[in-house]
């Protein structure tokens, strides 16, 4: 199938920033941009975005699809724990997120929810099925970034909130219905390749 290369992007580049001369330099690689645009305010599901017009319509030129990053506010452990809990604020979340996208040229959103408690595992993976359900009745993409891991496990801080099966059904589910490749790679493969090439093998650390 088609290969999807996504690239983040700062979400005011200025014309001397370095990540709008690798975009501009490595548009023909790229098949989507993810631009750091919004953000879950509070817990109650609050959206606060940007969006920079001048990129959208580059991108257009280009073919690239427009996914902005969404992230909970300062990666707040506390804040994402309150909001995936409230059935309300991921309501009201979503409703915002529907409109707003395809209002500003955007194809999809990809999520990255960070320092997500290991206790609210089942929570996250509900979100992702019912943000991507809203998001595929209107032809819109989800992606998701998720932590590295070669195994599961569930006392992580890090990456134990994380159920691969649940939230790559969920996306699965979403590109199939959509018509969108299926982008989802084995996670373990991806996490293992990693670790092998980036992994400082005397102290475990990423370089």
């Amino acid at each position: 199938g088609r290969r999807a290369v996504l690239g983040y992007l700062h979400p005011r580049p200025s014309a001397s920033d370095a990540g709008l001369a690798s975009l501009v330099e490595y548009a023909e690689v790229l098949t989507h941009v993810a631009p750091c645009w919004l953000t879950v305010e509070d817990a109650r599901g609050t959206l606060s975005a940007i969006v920079d017009a001048n990129l959208v319509a580059f991108c257009q030129q280009r073919g690239l699809r427009v996914v902005p990053r969404l992230a909970q506010k300062d990666f707040s452990r506390a804040l994402v724990h309150r909001f995936l809990r409230d059935a309300g604020a991921r309501a009201r979340l979503i409703a915002q997120l529907v409109t707003w996208l395809p209002a500003n040229g955007c194809h999809g959103v990809n999520l990255d929810f960070e320092y997500v408690p290991r206790e609210d595992r089942a929570h996250l993976s509900k979100f992702t099925g019912e943000l991507s359900a809203a998001l595929r009745m209107r032809g819109l993409l989800l992606t998701m970034a998720v932590p590295a891991k070669t195994r599961e496990n569930l006392r992580s801080d890090w990456s134990g909130a994380f159920d691969y099966a649940a939230l790559g059904r969920a996306l699965l589910d979403a590109h199939a219905r959509t018509g969108e490749p299926r982008y989802l790679a084995r996670a373990e493969a991806v996490a293992t390749t990693l670790l092998a090439h980036f992994c400082d093998r005397r102290s475990g650390a990423l370089l």
